[in-house]
């Protein structure tokens, strides 16, 4: 799974995903090169944009959120759900994931109460 991280906003973003780790791929679309590293948390500095890579394979509901906690707090702050994980809060599903009409339906998605604040704060979170 890639996803796609841009901050369009004026404050630093350490954005943090539980229940796996992840690559960095590139940074401000130049990719990264060097050792792979894994990491569960990336800060995000203003203008800068993030390409990473993870696995699906701990099957959950996994928040993915900044950590400065006020942003958290404000909405920017989101879940991984696998496909066949209940969920016992009822968040409607607002995930962006595009899916072509008979398309195999992936084995997880993002999705929260607050994902539209998160984006509308965070400029875009973007699964390809």
């Amino acid at each position: 799974m890639k996803v796609h991280i841009e901050n369009d906003t004026n404050f630093i973003h350490p954005m943090h995903l539980h229940g796996t780790r992840f690559q960095v791929l590139s940074r401000d679309r130049v990719p990264v090169t060097g050792s792979p590293g894994y990491l569960d948390t990336i800060e995000v500095l203003p203008g800068e944009s993030y390409d990473i890579a993870l696995k699906a394979k701990n099957p959950g509901l996994w928040m993915f959120h900044c950590r400065d906690l006020h942003h958290a707090a404000a909405g920017m702050d989101t879940l991984l759900q696998y496909s066949g994980i209940t969920d016992p809060y009822n968040i409607k599903d607002m995930s962006e994931q595009p899916r072509k009409r008979g398309a195999k339906k992936p084995p997880y998605i993002l999705r929260g109460r607050r994902f539209a604040n998160m984006r509308a704060m965070f400029g875009a979170i973007l699964v390809v």
